[in-house]
């Protein structure tokens, strides 16, 4: 049987091998996986997104129209959230994000594809690679820039390129266009990272899924990897090296203990 991979799956595994057997396993992730107020916004966020291009005629898109659709949705999202303080907080967030959008980006343009399930076949069919790109936009010269937006903060360090670098991959095995660029857009500041993807690199990337798939498939141990991701880790609780992920919880947090 073949496995199953895409961009998340590969980070996840890249930063913890024990995250990613816990959550490949459906009993441990039906019964640990916990409702997160981020993912609720961010998802909001990408569908309204998603729907003001693919739903709304041109010369009807505005930020009216944007604000509405993200109600809409988050009406029948509302997973997460502790009360309604935090809820509020992070429903202006995302109306802040969008504010942003609306006013720099261009809504009135017809992107290429917008947020497509993509399917492909590794290594004579024993690795399938899934991925979802959340917009690809045809540029004059008849070359694709790759966009996936980006909820949350812009951190100070080197962001990891290996998403925008998959999702190159996946582009140019589906659309029979050049790649001119990918770019990750930071919607809190409408703030831009790009990316130029070669042929080498595209070469590389498929290499890199196939050698990980064999990794992955030969790993019997799984060794988890405490770091910075662990306070968003749905599986602390069951951690092996608990005691060594929650130093990095402690150590995030300013206030000082009350004895």
């Amino acid at each position: 049987m073949p496995i199953q991979l895409s961009p998340y799956k590969l980070t996840m595994y890249k930063n913890c091998p024990k995250q990613y057997f816990f959550y490949n396993d459906p009993n441990i992730r039906n019964k640990y996986k916990k409702d997160q107020p981020y993912f609720t916004m961010g998802t909001n966020v990408h569908q309204a997104l998603h729907d003001i291009f693919a739903l709304v005629p041109s010369e009807e898109r505005n930020l009216e129209k944007l604000s509405y659709l993200l109600r809409l949705i988050w009406t029948k999202n509302r997973k997460g959230f502790k009360d309604t303080d935090e809820e509020a907080r992070y429903g202006n967030k995302a109306i802040r994000q969008l504010q942003q959008f609306a006013i720099k980006d261009n809504l009135k343009k017809e992107p290429l594809f917008i947020e497509e399930m993509h399917k492909i076949s590794l290594d004579n069919d024993q690795v399938i690679f899934l991925g979802k790109i959340d917009r690809i936009d045809e540029l004059e010269d008849g070359s694709i820039h790759i966009i996936d937006y980006k909820t949350g903060k812009l951190s100070d360090e080197d962001p990891d390129f290996d998403q925008l670098y998959y999702y190159g991959f996946i582009a140019s095995k589906k659309i029979d266009h050049p790649i001119s660029k990918a770019s990750y857009l930071y919607l809190e500041d409408y703030y831009w990272i790009d990316k130029e993807i070669s042929k080498s690199d595209i070469e590389r990337v498929e290499k890199n899924i196939i050698n990980q798939a064999k990794k992955i498939i030969n790993d019997k141990e799984f060794t988890p990897c405490p770091n910075k991701f662990c306070k968003n880790c749905d599986y602390l609780e069951i951690c092996p090296k608990k005691v060594e992920a929650m130093t990095f919880l402690s150590a995030e947090k300013s206030d000082p203990l009350p004895f």
